[in-house]
């Protein structure tokens, strides 16, 4: 089907935008997303997922080890040549994440039209702990929430380590919460580092429960010097090259076959799912008082029970005893309420209204400090395990 005018207009634009020299600051490129391929790409810290960005770049934009196109800087290319929004970390250092949020990269098939967008997403498993992975989880569903729909998920798996990926079976296991069924039934799986017949990892332990199309690439062109490159080298990275340029081709036609499925609904459902967190933490306060109330009262039947052997000196004993009681009440207005510590943080929090606990807003709450733990917890508990209720 023809692209409508303003979408054929974009397009042009978008061609028009690499063909001029790179200057800075970015400036941003906008195109009709409702009908683009959406696409998510996950992977483990160090697994190559900014290397396969990099790679669909070159398919994309004509690249070839000649002439490199670098959306995403790394060790031997610190500069990129093309005009992405990129936030990459150290890049000499592959024990933590190189990219710390969420990213969009938009393509154009220059042999179809059609447009791509790929979301590069912060790595998992990184040295900065579980802590980190569940930041970086909670960015990557507001992303994809955010997109409205989602095409496929791309998991890139280094496929020269046979090792079991636990930090890649948990991620899969949220996201199969989160994401619709659909898309979760049609994985395409990246094994780089390896060619089809050198991988090493069984993709059985992705537990994945769908379909899933495994695609290999050597990506040795962007992880050695090109200053190093002799003949013969060159000759061995252009027949590995070739052979990437192909794979990408045919991902790109299974991506072509797939339907973009919404997730609006499942946003919905997240957000009934954090009421459910709300009242259960409520209900929890119930259950912690009536405990309380249960021991006071074993108390006062074990100081019944020696006073029926003494009734004679406990003849006119009475005593009032004061339980301290934990109550959080209905309020006309939102608070900041932890869910470990079953207090309020922050009363009459201006944050816009959010139902969802450990949402990106409450890093901005009053009651945060700068590395966004609270001030009023006594655990200085995360950001994280708060959320918002009508109550004080």
């Amino acid at each position: 089907m023809p692209f409508s005018k303003p979408i054929r207009t974009a397009v042009n634009k978008f061609k028009n935008y690499f063909q001029k020299p790179r200057t800075r600051p970015v400036e941003h490129v906008r195109l009709n997303t409702d009908k683009i391929a959406k696409v998510l790409v996950i992977g483990e810290t160090g697994s190559g997922k900014s290397t396969v960005i990099n790679y669909l770049t070159n398919y994309f934009n004509e690249g070839d080890l000649n002439n490199l196109r670098v959306a995403i800087p790394s060790q031997y290319h610190p500069e990129p040549t093309e005009e992405f929004e990129w936030n990459e970390r150290n890049v000499a250092d592959n024990t933590q994440s190189q990219t710390d949020d969420c990213h969009q990269y938009i393509f154009v098939d220059r042999r179809t039209n059609k447009q791509y967008l790929f979301l590069d997403s912060p790595g998992l498993g990184d040295t900065r702990g579980s802590k980190q992975d569940s930041i970086n989880m909670d960015k990557i569903i507001t992303a994809v929430e955010s997109l409205g729909a989602l095409t496929t998920v791309i998991i890139v798996v280094n496929g020269s380590v046979c090792r079991e990926h636990l930090v890649l079976r948990n991620v899969v296991a949220r996201l199969q919460g989160h994401l619709p069924n659909a898309v979760m039934k049609q994985v395409i799986v990246i094994l780089t580092n390896a060619k089809r017949h050198e991988a090493t990892f069984d993709l059985k332990l992705l537990h994945l429960h769908g379909i899933v199309y495994p695609y290999y690439m050597q990506n040795a062109a962007f992880c050695s010097d090109p200053n190093e490159w002799d003949e013969s080298t060159m000759e061995a990275l252009e027949i590995d090259w070739n052979q990437s340029m192909e794979e990408i081709a045919i991902i790109v036609e299974k991506i072509d076959s797939f339907q973009a499925t919404s997730v609006e609904e499942f946003t919905k459902v997240k957000e009934i799912r954090n009421q459910i967190k709300a009242l259960m933490h409520t209900v929890r306060l119930q259950i912690t008082e009536i405990q309380r109330m249960q021991d006071e009262i074993a108390m006062f039947e074990e100081a019944l029970k020696q006073a029926n052997e003494g009734i004679v000196t406990f003849n006119n004993y009475s005593t009032h005893r004061t339980v301290e009681k934990i109550e959080i009440v209905d309020a006309p207005y939102h608070s900041t309420l932890c869910q470990n510590c079953n207090h309020v943080c922050h009363d009459q929090c201006q944050l816009d209204e959010t139902s969802i606990v450990g949402a990106q807003i409450f890093k901005r709450c009053q009651a945060m400090d700068s590395s966004g733990n609270c001030t009023q917890c006594r655990h200085q508990c995360p950001y994280t395990a708060h959320y918002h209720a009508k109550a004080t």
